[in-house]
C-alpha cells in the first residue's frame, strides 16, 4: 500500500489497530511495572493505537493490585473537559 501511494505522490497512514500488550517478567519491580502500565493505558486518554490494553506477567497479583490502585487514584475532573466526546 505504501509503495502504491508513494508512486502516486499520495500520503498514506495505516492504522494498524491497538490491543498493544506489555509483558512483565517475574524479575520486574511490581511498583515500576504498575506505573508503566497505568501511564501506557491512560496517556492521551487511551486514544492512540499504542495504548496498553493487555498485560502478560508472572507476578499477577502484585502488579494487578498496584495497577488497580493507581487507576482508581487517577479520577477524572469533568470541569476540565472543554472538548471531545465528554464535553457535550
Amino acid at each position: 500500500m505504501q509503495a502504491r501511494a508513494a508512486s502516486q505522490f499520495k500520503t498514506a497512514f495505516l492504522e494498524l489497530g491497538g490491543s498493544d500488550p506489555v509483558v512483565v517478567l517475574d524479575s520486574a519491580d511490581p511498583d515500576m511495572a504498575a506505573e508503566i502500565i497505568t501511564r501506557g493505558a491512560t496517556e492521551n486518554s487511551g486514544r492512540l493505537c499504542c495504548a496498553i490494553e493487555r498485560v502478560y506477567h508472572g507476578i499477577l497479583d502484585q502488579v494487578t493490585k498496584r495497577t488497580v490502585a493507581r487507576m482508581q487514584a487517577l479520577g477524572m475532573s469533568m470541569q476540565d473537559i472543554k472538548q471531545g466526546d465528554l464535553a457535550r
